[in-house]
């Protein structure tokens, strides 16, 4: 009886000084807080909590253990010490329970153990069911797959039978939770679903209002360019630019308007040209007819009548040039004869 009372107070000291130095003593109230006078009193507060009550027998210590005298010294002064350095440190403490520290850490501990072993238990238990509920799923979109197919090949009865089946397997007591975890989560990955379309569709058209932006920035580059250009009767060039502004954005601004109206100007500043041209060579011929160059003015008046057949004034002097020339040549005659 003795050597089990000694075997008690080693394996309560050997406790004792691993709680010491374990990192789970340092987020629990401090033990050197609380007096240790003796292993003895220790033990049977110990026994006290966690299991049956232990006879209150004063051990035979073993001569080579240290004395209950040192002990309590040397756990004084370690408390001493402890306390000095950790004052700060014990006011948070002072409602917990004044009993041993290594009494309540391994409390702790067993308590802990239990509730970590009751949650594995329901996770595994959870990971079960699910695991099964997930073949269950399966089963059941194999028999609906497989009676529908059934369906289209005109087999009306083995299509029945496979959707039994499928209901059958969705009646189990353990699907009736899962089918509704299935459901809730079909209408979030929806909600999900709607939220990233809703987005996709934000960046789209902030993608299609960017791309607008700089279209349209470059079609106003050849707008502008091009109404410059009209502006200064560049009519065939400002056209090519509204053309290259029409092309980036159709329809833009007044380009329409621009590219109907350009031919007719086009047509208008030729018709123009035209008659300054043949002003000119018309007024050439009659200077040139004036001085007797009838030949020179006669060529004036041809390149005329090629611009404009009907031109009464280069048709006049085309009649009256060649007799003029034959007056010439019969006064030119006479002046020899002379």
């Amino acid at each position: 009886m003795g050597n089990k009372i000694r075997l008690i107070g080693c394996v309560i000291m050997g406790i004792f000084l691993l709680l010491q130095a374990s990192p789970v003593r340092n987020k629990l109230p401090e033990a050197s807080a609380v007096p240790t006078a003796g292993i003895s009193n220790g033990a049977s507060s110990f026994a006290q909590e966690s299991g049956p009550p232990i006879l209150d027998v004063n051990p035979v210590r073993n001569p080579s253990l240290p004395s209950d005298s040192a002990i309590s010294n040397g756990a004084k002064e370690e408390t001493a010490d402890t306390q000095k350095r950790d004052s700060s440190k014990k006011a948070q403490y002072r409602t917990t329970p004044e009993i041993k520290g290594y009494t309540y850490n391994i409390k702790r501990l067993l308590e802990q153990i239990e509730e970590n072993l009751q949650r594995v238990d329901e996770e595994i238990k959870e990971a079960e069911i699910r695991k099964r509920n997930e073949e269950r799923e399966a089963k059941v979109i194999e028999y609906f797959e497989r009676g529908n197919a059934f369906y289209k090949e005109g087999k009306l009865k083995e299509a029945k039978k496979e959707w039994q089946r499928a209901l059958k397997i969705s009646k189990d007591p353990e699907m009736k939770d899962y089918i509704k975890k299935a459901e809730k989560r079909a209408r979030e990955e929806e909600l999900a679903r709607k939220k990233e379309e809703k987005e996709r569709q934000r960046r789209l058209e902030a993608e299609q209002r960017e791309k607008e932006r700089r279209l349209n920035e470059q079609a106003k580059v050849f707008y502008e360019e091009a109404v410059s250009l009209y502006k200064s009767k560049n009519y065939e060039q400002a056209q090519v630019k509204f053309e290259e502004a029409s092309q980036i954005i159709p329809h833009y601004s007044k380009t329409d308007y621009y590219l109907n109206r350009i031919p007719e100007d086009i047509e208008r500043q030729r018709q123009h040209q035209l008659r300054e041209k043949i002003q000119i060579l018309n007024k050439e011929g009659r200077n040139l007819y004036r001085n007797k160059n009838y030949d020179e003015a006669a060529a004036k008046f041809k390149e005329v009548l090629k611009l404009d057949p009907e031109n009464k004034i280069a048709l006049r002097y085309s009649k009256l040039i060649p007799k003029r020339i034959e007056e010439e040549k019969k006064r030119l005659k006479r002046e020899k004869q002379r």
